[in-house]
C-alpha cells in the first residue's frame, strides 16, 4: 500500500516499464487524502466570505453598491490553500505522466492515450479552443479511467523449439486446484 506511493516518487520520470492497476490506484489515492483536506478548507473560507457579505448587507441595511474589500479580506487562507495545491499539482504532474504511461502499457495500451488526460489540459491555454476543452474535458476523463482500469494484459512470447515456432501465453504461477469430492451420508 505505501510502497506503491513511495515507488509513485522514486519511480518519478520512469516512462519505461509497467505499473499494476493497484500501483496506479494506490497512488490516486494518497493524492487524493493530501489534497482533500485543503480543499475543503478553501471551500469552508469561500462560504464564510460569502455569508461576512450577506451578514454585512443584512445587518447594516445595506442598499449601495456591492464592496468588494469585505470578501476579498476573508479570503486571505484561501489565496495561501490555492498557492499550496498549485505547487502539489506542478509537484506531482510529471509522475503522474509517468504512471498513467506505464499503467496504459501494463493494460496493453500504446502510450499516446495519454493525450486523453494532457490534450484537454493543453488546450485550455489555447484562447479559442479552450470551449472545446472544456466539452471535451469529461468524456476523455472517462474514457481514460476506462483504459486504466482494464486489467494487466498477458503477453505473448515465442519460443523456437528444434526449429518450431510456438507461442505460449505468460501466465502467472498458480497452485494446482484439487478436486473436492462430495459423497452422499451413508444410512
Amino acid at each position: 500500500m505505501f510502497t506503491a506511493y513511495k515507488k509513485f516518487w522514486t519511480h518519478y520520470a520512469d516512462f519505461e516499464g509497467k505499473s499494476t492497476r493497484s500501483d496506479y490506484w494506490w497512488s490516486v489515492l494518497y493524492n487524493v487524502l493530501i489534497t482533500l483536506p485543503f480543499g475543503i478548507m478553501a471551500f469552508g473560507s469561500i462560504l464564510v466570505a460569502i455569508f461576512n457579505v450577506v451578514q454585512q448587507a443584512t445587518y447594516y441595511d445595506y442598499e449601495g453598491e456591492f464592496d468588494p474589500s469585505i470578501f476579498i479580506s476573508s479570503l486571505g487562507s484561501v489565496f495561501f490553500i490555492i498557492i499550496l495545491l498549485s505547487i502539489f499539482g506542478i509537484a506531482t504532474l510529471v509522475p503522474n505522466l509517468a504512471i498513467i504511461v506505464r499503467r496504459l502499457r501494463d493494460a496493453g495500451y500504446h502510450w499516446a492515450f495519454i493525450f486523453l488526460y494532457a490534450g484537454p489540459i493543453l488546450l485550455m491555454w489555447v484562447p479559442i479552443l479552450n470551449i472545446l476543452a472544456a466539452v471535451a474535458m469529461l468524456p476523455c476523463s472517462i474514457a481514460l479511467i476506462v483504459l486504466l482500469c482494464m486489467p494487466t494484459k498477458e503477453v505473448q512470447t515465442s519460443t523456437v523449439y528444434q526449429g518450431q515456432l510456438t507461442t505460449q501465453q505468460a501466465q502467472p504461477q498458480q497452485q494446482p486446484v484439487q478436486a473436492q469430492q462430495f459423497t452422499q451420508p451413508q444410512e
